[in-house]
């Protein structure tokens, strides 16, 4: 739960209050409409002052509203509506009377020829949010008016309901004279806190899933910027009908805030019901997003559609549903959302900055809603792009999760450095977009991520036997094979990986690039070393750190005694090369980019031998995969032939026989030697002891944590470089 719960709630209660001139309000049904009838709305176009402006009923589209139901067409004059330019973005939900009655909310308006004609969703489908309905929205139609109204020298008769503007342009062109396209007041989505370029990221990437919203930067002040419960303005926050109210996707040091107006509240009501915007927010149904109270800066007048600029107060509330009609909530309650805590540290300038903020806990924008506030803090704290190696940690916790997500990892790019954030987000995206084994609720994500642009980076150059049997070079074998191979560096596949974490390029001494698959090597009978179970393989590593001299490493690797002869392959690798992806349910690798999450199907060659079948198998799975810092020597079994150990496969996973060394720094390339295991001809017929235990230095990350396995850290050996 999101610490900004510090604003309890007996000090929410205290500071929020509900005007009694606007209690037990009298409410107006549709039939008792008429043409010509005179009231007034009310809207605040500047701070927190609630401000009056005259209305008069056009009609009643008997089937115009956002769910097929009725909506009452009206033509806003006066001052305020003057000064705005006509019906701006952010008068959603701005309450109408007629003779002291509530008729519903400002919803809609004509922006192709009179702004200051709109559409009022009726109160009396908005308080159907307080019954959970079921209705969807509406398809697109023509609903008509009972009389012809006379709109800006046109008869109109009729009108079609558009959720999005540019649709809106295409419709008005191509119905008849008579016909009117209104088009939902998009209600102003002001992100507060990230650059004009990640704003745009936002755009481009949430836009298509925020149709209602129009999505802009606001006045760069996030909520955190004030103390917790405390108003911007003297005295307690003033929520009464008319009032700017903000809902929230992201609150804290980086907010996003959509303002719209509230529509209904009794102040006699022991639930503090709420009704603003009169159409959807996020059309998600159950939606449990911060309420806030909030001001108008400005009021921004434009001659397509004027939009209201404003910012958040305090928390007020939360919502609970998001229909066609309305976004109703509660006062005085407190949102559960999901607590990130973001910790930055710039090595190069022993700098350190620490972000808190809450996100909306849905699972299809979780992922980007986390991702974009860490990718402003990343730039306020590193102030630069280019190469970047980085040391990143995190805890990620919630509710159906036996124990935390707990691990670190290393990295280097020359992409920038938010693209060494990559792992986290990946999981977050398997527990909630992606999962499809049983729900999980995040609660708080911690990450610490300790940066500097030192390039820490090791290649793999040549791999060989100690016996001085050598190995063809895989980059080699790739080329002779090119013609016949499927395999492609430039493949768009390839392209999403490199997306994930950029490769460095490499010299011709260089080993095989991670983007490749590296196939099986094929070698003359005599070049095939041979080896007994229960022995022990030794090869040295040639290494190549990022412009120093070579070095050598011996690494070594125990057969066990119980494993089929046969042909296999020893595989060398650096963790920062391929092979360090995980297992999506089965079906395809998740990516998650600066742009947002891409899926990658399958290649040859990258399927494990049993697809998870649980999301603790999944978690499992994931935990065991390579560190990007490790050096890894793996002996691949050979197909078994005994019948009775095939059998027994199929239920038990045989060990991995691998061995790992953990280094300081981000390692790439991949070769593989092929060897053959003979069982001596005296032992062929007897079984053999069961398998010793393999290297204490074992890859496999326990579930509860995930430490490294040599003495020293390799966090503290990351420390120690500068």
């Amino acid at each position: 739960m999101y610490k900004f719960k510090i604003f309890l709630l007996a000090l929410t209660f205290t500071l929020i209050y509900i005007a009694p001139a606007f209690a037990k309000v009298e409410t107006m049904t549709v039939s008792e409409l008429k043409p010509g009838m005179k009231g007034i709305g009310r809207t605040v176009i500047s701070g927190t002052k609630v401000e009056e402006f005259d209305i008069e009923i056009l009609g009643v589209l008997q089937k115009g509203g956002f769910n097929g139901g009725p909506m009452i067409l009206v033509r806003c004059t006066g001052d305020v509506i003057d000064a705005t330019g006509g019906i701006a973005g952010g008068y959603s939900g701005s309450p109408i009377y007629i003779n002291g009655k509530m008729v519903g909310a400002l919803a809609a308006a004509w922006y192709f020829a009179d702004s200051s004609v709109g559409g009022v969703t009726p109160i009396h489908e908005m308080l159907k949010n307080f019954n959970y309905p079921d209705e969807a929205e509406g398809e697109l139609k023509i609903a008509h008016l009972d009389k012809p109204v006379k709109i800006h020298g046109r008869d109109i008769d009729s009108t079609i309901l558009s959720m999005d503007r540019e649709n809106s342009i295409t419709l008005q062109s191509s119905v008849e004279k008579n016909t009117m396209v209104l088009t939902a007041c998009k209600t102003p989505l002001f992100i507060n806190g990230l650059n004009p370029e990640l704003v745009n990221i936002i755009k481009e990437k949430l836009g298509p899933q925020l149709p209602h919203m129009e999505i802009m930067t606001g006045t760069g002040r996030g909520m955190a910027a004030y103390a917790p419960g405390v108003s911007l303005n003297e005295g307690p926050s003033v929520i009464e009908p008319g009032s700017a109210i903000g809902m929230q996707l992201v609150t804290g040091d980086i907010d996003f805030t959509a303002i719209g107006t509230v529509t209904w509240v009794d102040p006699d009501d022991p639930e503090k019901r709420i009704l603003a915007f009169g159409h959807p927010f996020l059309s998600k149904g159950r939606v449990g997003a911060p309420l806030t109270s909030a001001r108008i800066i400005f009021t921004m007048p434009a001659l397509d559609r004027s939009f209201k600029i404003g910012e958040p107060i305090e928390i007020i509330g939360v919502s609970h549903q998001d229909r066609a009609n309305a976004v109703s909530g509660y006062l005085g309650r407190t949102p559960d959302l999901v607590d990130i805590n973001f910790t930055i540290t710039d090595l190069d300038q022993k700098r350190t900055q620490r972000y808190k903020f809450g996100v909306l806990p849905d699972e299809e924008l979780l992922p980007m809603l986390a991702m974009l506030p860490m990718m402003q803090g990343m730039s306020q704290t590193v102030d630069r792009s280019g190469q970047a190696t980085a040391s990143v940690s995190y805890s990620i916790r919630g509710e159906g999760l036996a124990d935390p997500i707990e691990r670190n990892n290393m990295y280097f790019s020359t992409m920038g450095g938010f693209s060494v954030m990559s792992e986290p987000l990946e999981v977050l995206a398997m527990l909630t977009s992606s999962n499809i084994f049983r729900e999980v609720k995040v609660s708080e994500i911690d990450i610490e991520v300790e940066i500097t642009e030192n390039r820490q980076t090791l290649d793999l150059v040549e791999i060989e036997f100690i016996d001085d049997i050598k190995t063809a070079r895989i980059d080699e074998t790739l080329t002779s094979m090119s013609a016949n191979s499927n395999v492609s560096g430039t493949s768009n596949t390839q392209n999403l990986l490199g997306n994930l974490q950029e490769i460095p390029p490499q010299d011709n001494k260089s080993a095989t690039s991670p983007h490749s698959i590296p196939p099986a090597i094929t070698s003359s009978e005599d070049e095939i070393k041979t080896f007994a179970p229960g022995d022990t393989i030794r090869v040295k590593a040639m290494i190549k750190p990022y412009r120093q001299e070579i070095y050598e490493e011996i690494l070594e690797i125990k057969i066990p005694k119980e494993i089929p002869a046969g042909m296999t392959q020893l595989e060398i690798r650096g963790g920062g090369g391929f092979g360090n992806q995980f297992m999506m349910g089965g079906s395809s690798f998740m990516m998650m980019m600066p742009g947002g999450i891409a899926p990658m199907p399958f290649m040859p060659g990258m399927s494990p031998e049993k697809p998870p079948k649980t999301l603790d198998e999944l978690i499992e799975k994931f935990l065991e995969r390579d560190h990007n810092n490790e050096l890894i020597i793996e002996l691949i079994r050979p197909p078994e032939t005994d019948k009775e150990k095939i059998k027994k496969q199929k239920d038990e996973k045989p060990e991995l026989i691998k061995s790992v060394t953990s280094t300081d720094k981000v390692i790439y390339g991949t070769f593989h030697l092929q060897l053959e295991i003979k069982k001596p001809e005296d032992e062929s017929a007897k079984d053999s002891d069961k398998d010793p235990k393999i290297d204490s230095n074992s890859s496999k990350d326990k579930k509860k944590k995930d430490k490294p396995k040599s003495k020293k850290s390799w966090k503290s050996n990351y420390r120690s470089q500068h």
